[in-house]
């Protein structure tokens, strides 16, 4: 994609997200900073890539996805069972 594509996309972004999701203007102007964040980080990953090779670049990009997808997992775990034992002691005392 060029520069003046990349520049259109995320200046469309926003008021797509704000008209096809259920979401605020600023959290659609959030969304878009990430996804131009990202985009952008394409040269920051290019360059590793190239210095140490798309293979070994790959590889360790996904062992990290995987081992922050695993730290997600029993992060929301536990937040989750916290919440359910809040809720079962409130109903418990309304009772």
């Amino acid at each position: 994609m060029t520069f003046g594509g990349f520049i259109g996309l995320a200046t469309f972004l926003p008021t797509y997200y704000y008209d096809q999701f259920p979401v605020s203007k600023v959290q659609a102007s959030q969304l878009s900073m990430l996804a131009a964040f990202m985009g952008a980080a394409r040269l920051v990953f290019g360059w590793i890539s190239d210095r140490w090779g798309g293979i070994i670049t790959l590889t360790v990009a996904l062992a990290m996805l995987v081992m922050l997808r695993v730290m997600q997992m029993r992060w929301t775990r536990t937040w989750a069972e916290k919440g359910a034992r809040a809720v079962l002691e409130q109903s418990d005392r309304k009772i």
